[in-house]
This record gives structure tokens, C-alpha cells and sequence, in this order.
């Protein structure tokens, strides 16, 4: 038990003699303060952020988990290894379910189970390095900064890791993303941004790229500027990029098909560029400029583009 509160401090709150709310949020918060994040509620984990980095994932915690999960603290690597283990001895698909609201932590509770997923089989694979590598790259591609979390994921995801034998261990897994917020694209709320990729492609890309792709700052492009933040506190773009460079390497998506994806990207900041002005019933373009760059880095013809924007088919 913890503290000196006038209710006892439980690692299960349906353990408490009395189940009312304020005894739940108390017992939450006491633990919280101590630096116990995870407590459990039956089968359930509720777990508050700490907004820091604590000294409880480590490969020597995770090992312990491992050898002997029903003896230690509550905590996500508990869930995982308890979804695990029934999963081997009953034969039976199993399911965890992350939710919260925004800044909750559930993308760093997804990537924990991960990696306990990944280490409880203590068989290293290249299928389980790419499990984890996978994370930078639906960052950068789903999560954004918004008012409440820097790192917020803006999209749904269901993922189905596939295990062989108990000697085979992770042989495959399958990544479903739905209900991306694709209206950030073009227009984000004060103070907060597009999603992270765009930003880190205009930091990390080399000069030879930032030619070709006609890159420029993230202030000079509309479709990054409107909000009035185009940078993260204690986030470097740039090195962010290059952990994206490798993620991709890792899940075999070589340097052309990166090219390809880097020329979309930038494609779509160039079409946000693009004005038009009134004429007649319609409507034309008013600055070709972006227009034959979006053109060129899409591989289409500027005028069926052009077209294309400007007439109802």
C-alpha cells in the first residue's frame, strides 16, 4: 500500500471496500504521484501519462514481466504478456483494447506491447524488427501536433501481429489504419500543424532533393502556415526524417520508391499553392507556377491537370 490518504492505496480497485468515485480517483492519484502510473481495475489497465520518461520499459523490466508477470506491478507489459500466454495455452485469437482521449498515451502504449510482443518470444527475427520499425513511419505520416498533445494521432489503427509455433515465435503482421483526419490536411487550428511527414521532409531532405522536389520553408507553403506553429519543442525534423529514411529501408521499401512517395508529398504542399480567380461562371488558375511543379512531380500533364481543377466533370 501507498501513502497516508484516509482510504487504503490498492494495486486493484476493485479491491476497495468502497467502490464510490472519489476513492477510485484517490487511489489513482496517490499511485500517479509516486510514480505508479498503471493500476489495475480487474482486467482492466488504467493508466495516466506522466508526460515523462520513466525507468519502467527497460529489457531488464521486460524480462521480469517475462519470468513472472502475475507477481509484479500492474503495467501494459502485464496485459500483454497475459493476452500472450492465454492466447498459447487456449489456442484462441486474443484481443487488447487500447482508448483514451488525446495525450492519454495510447501510440506509446501501442509501441510497449510491441515490443513485449516482440521480446517475449526470445526469437529475434527480421518480421519483428520490422513490427517495430513500422511505428516511425505511421507517425510521421498519421500523427500531428494539436493544442493538447504534440504527438497526437490523428487516424485509427487495428493491428494483428500472426505467431507460429511456440520455437517460431512473430511470423507476420497486418497494420489497418481508418478514419484519417484528412481535413488537416488543408487547414489546421490555431497553434497546431499538418502532419509531422511534411514537416520533416522540407528539414531532412538533402540539397539535391530539396531541388528536385522544389522545396521551400515551412512558412512559404499554405497549406503549413495557417496556424502560426510550424515547429515542436524538443523535436528536430530532421533527425525524425532520417528515423523515417530507415523504417522504410528496414520494411524493404527502397531509395526509388521513397522518391516516389517524397515526390507526392511534396506535390501536395505545391496544389496548396495553387490560386485561382473568377471568370465567367467558373474559374482559372492564377499562378502556373505551382501548378507545373504539382504537374511535374505527379507525372501528369499541366493542362488535363489544370483542367481538371477548374471544370466539373
Amino acid at each position: 500500500m501507498l501513502g497516508s490518504s484516509a482510504i487504503p492505496i490498492v494495486e486493484d480497485l476493485i479491491t476497495l471496500s468502497v467502490l464510490d468515485e472519489s476513492s477510485l480517483l484517490e487511489n489513482i492519484k496517490v499511485r500517479y504521484l509516486s510514480n505508479y502510473i498503471y493500476t489495475n481495475c480487474g482486467t482492466i489497465l488504467v493508466s495516466v501519462n506522466p508526460y515523462v520518461v520513466l525507468p519502467i520499459y527497460s529489457p531488464t523490466v521486460v524480462e521480469q514481466y517475462v519470468e513472472n508477470a502475475k507477481e509484479m506491478p500492474p503495467h501494459i507489459f502485464a496485459v500483454a504478456d497475459r493476452a500472450y500466454k492465454d492466447m498459447r495455452r487456449e489456442g484462441k485469437n486474443q484481443s487488447i483494447l487500447i482508448s483514451g482521449e488525446s495525450g492519454s498515451g495510447k501510440t506509446e502504449a501501442t509501441k510497449l506491447i510491441l515490443q513485449y510482443l516482440a521480446a517475449v518470444t526470445n526469437k529475434k527475427s527480421k518480421v519483428e524488427q520490422q513490427i517495430l520499425e513500422a511505428s516511425p513511419i505511421l507517425e510521421a505520416f498519421g500523427n500531428a501536433k494539436t493544442v493538447r498533445n504534440n504527438n497526437s494521432s490523428r487516424f485509427g489503427r487495428f493491428s494483428e501481429i500472426q505467431f507460429g509455433s511456440e520455437n517460431v515465435g512473430i511470423v507476420g503482421a497486418r497494420i489497418v489504419d481508418y478514419l484519417l483526419e484528412k481535413s488537416r490536411i488543408v487547414y489546421q487550428a490555431q497553434s497546431e500543424r499538418n502532419y509531422h511527414i511534411f514537416y520533416q521532409l522540407l528539414a531532412g531532405s538533402t540539397p539535391t532533393e530539396k531541388s528536385h522536389f522544389k522545396l521551400k520553408t515551412p512558412n512559404e507553403f499554405h497549406y503549413l502556415n495557417q496556424s502560426g506553429c510550424v515547429e515542436i519543442e524538443g523535436e528536430d525534423d530532421g533527425d525524425n526524417f532520417e528515423d523515417v529514411r530507415n523504417a522504410f529501408s528496414a520494411l524493404n521499401i527502397d531509395r526509388d520508391q521513397q522518391a516516389v512517395i517524397f515526390s507526392i508529398l511534396a506535390s501536395i504542399l505545391h496544389i496548396g499553392d495553387i490560386t485561382f480567380t473568377k471568370k465567367g461562371e467558373g474559374s482559372e488558375v492564377s499562378n502556373q507556377e505551382s501548378l507545373n511543379i504539382a504537374s511535374t512531380l505527379l507525372g501528369v500533364d499541366p493542362n488535363l491537370f489544370k483542367t481538371a481543377l477548374t471544370t466539373r466533370s
